[in-house]
């Protein structure tokens, strides 16, 4: 061996070569098609269809109550989603190391755990449900029809939060394709009962807004009932359960399952509590700016079907380059998703500017929005481009395992930056209209290209490196 070997080798001991993990442009988009797919059937759509079935009953406050409802309900996935996403970690070790028993046994604590929780928050609705309407300053008429509909929707809540657990179990013992289809044929009961019962088709009655109610539980109530059979049932999964999951329950358990779970709940639980800080602020305006404020909602939640799903191939790909310990690659990966989310985004975007009556017009049958909205939804949409970049960012960091500051920077933002410029700009009651609609909902952006500007920082760093999972 010669000088050079010998120099080579000592270099090469100490730091082993770092393979490349900078994915393609077109391998990033191998993954994302069929996530767009899957997360726009899954979850946008059904977001979307109650919105454009309602609006055939050409009633600007029944519109505007769905809205306000879909608020809270929207809250609640997310916060039902978060122990899951815990309690997947945890299962999914046990599965690794072949200890099926304690898989078993930690669904049942995941299950009582969010029992108690969806049960909890489904008794709070219930009953507080006026006091809720009330604190937000809408009208009576929209109190009227929204309370009903709202603790109809609260008996909803524990099935949502069962179902998420059971869904996510399945997950972490390595099974996707099982709670693809149990969703996909929970939704095409959804649609088919939202549309008769709203708008009393195929000899059903009409129930109007209360019709959505009773799809949700339809829904929820068959998709419990696959996923408990399918658990319960399959030889596959006996070696889980010696006995039968809901008979386990162990506080020490459910005690480390909720201290994993509580940044996961707030982190997700911020922009959905911002979303009601928003409809706060906008309902002494009226009635039909909280309508457009739902319509530019639903045409954000297309526009960013493409970015969410960008959003879940970033955290993978990220987190396949850490553990190669590939911190280049890692930031190769997060630029070219961003270029790729940002090139859709703009795509999209010409729909809210190029169709903007007709946009308006599926959700306004009555033409009572059109001339409010129509004028703020091209430059609305626009600034929705901030919303993307945060999105997109905040994947990158989850996937490096730096998920606590994510959490840290949105709550300070969303609560101590945007939550105190919302309060100022109802007091000072700007007119018209518009102007303080659009200064409410720029604000929420504003916030948005804040945390944008943060994650961006904390990439470029070197401190995310060194997040420990």
């Amino acid at each position: 061996m010669n000088g050079a070997d010998v120099k080579l080798s000592s270099q090469q001991d100490p730091d082993p070569v770092i393979r490349d993990t900078t994915e393609s442009y077109w391998g990033i988009l191998g993954y994302w098609l069929p996530e767009t797919i899957s997360f726009g059937m899954l979850v946008a759509l059904p977001m979307i269809i109650d919105p454009l079935i309602v609006a055939n009953l050409k009633s600007t406050t029944t519109y505007a109550a769905l809205a306000v409802t879909t608020w809270f309900i929207h809250l609640i996935i997310k916060l039902a989603e978060a122990i899951p996403v815990a309690s997947i970690a945890i299962i999914g070790r046990h599965n690794a190391a072949h200890e099926f028993e304690d898989c078993g046994k930690r669904l049942g604590d995941t299950f009582w755990t969010t029992f108690i929780i969806g049960t909890s928050f489904a008794a709070f609705f219930f009953f507080f449900a006026k006091n809720i309407y009330q604190f937000l300053g809408v009208s009576n008429e929209l109190i009227a029809i929204g309370v009903p509909y709202l603790r109809l929707q609260a008996a909803s809540i524990p099935m949502i939060f069962i179902f998420m657990t059971l869904i996510g179990f399945m997950k972490a013992v390595k099974n996707t394709k099982v709670p693809m289809y149990i969703n996909v044929t929970g939704i095409c009961v959804f649609f088919f009962f939202d549309y008769a019962l709203i708008l009393g088709k195929f000899g059903f009655p009409q129930m109007r807004l209360m019709g959505a109610g009773v799809a949700t539980m339809i829904r929820y109530s068959l998709m419990l009932v696959l996923a408990f059979w399918y658990l319960l049932k399959i030889p596959r999964y006996r070696k889980y359960f010696r006995q039968v999951f809901f008979s386990y329950f162990k506080l020490s358990e459910v005690k480390r399952l909720l201290n994993l779970s509580w940044p996961i709940m707030l982190d997700k639980a911020s922009i959905a509590i911002t979303y009601i800080m928003l409809g706060k602020m906008i309902a002494p305006i009226g009635t039909i700016a909280l309508a457009s404020m739902d319509v530019l909602k639903n045409m954000e939640r297309f526009m960013l079907i493409p970015t969410l799903a960008f959003a879940q191939i970033v955290t993978f790909l990220v987190s396949n380059s850490m553990g190669a310990h590939d911190y280049q690659g890692a930031k190769n990966n997060i630029k070219r998703v961003y270029i790729l989310a940002s090139f859709f985004f703009a795509l999209i975007l010409l729909v809210p500017w190029l169709k903007t009556a007709f946009v308006v017009g599926l959700f306004d049958k009555e033409n009572t929005l059109r001339s409010f909205v129509a004028p703020l939804m091209g430059p609305i949409s626009t600034l929705a481009f901030l919303d993307m970049s945060q999105i997109i960012l905040a994947g990158g960091l989850r996937g490096a395992g730096d998920v606590h500051s994510v959490m840290k920077n949105r709550l300070v933002i969303c609560f101590l930056i945007l939550a105190p410029a919302l309060f100022l700009f109802r007091y000072l009651d700007f007119k018209p209209d518009w102007v303080a609609f659009s200064l409410v909902y720029v604000s929420f952006y504003a916030a948005t290209g804040i945390m944008a500007l943060r994650f961006l920082s904390r990439i470029r760093g070197n401190r995310w490196h060194k997040a420990k999972i």
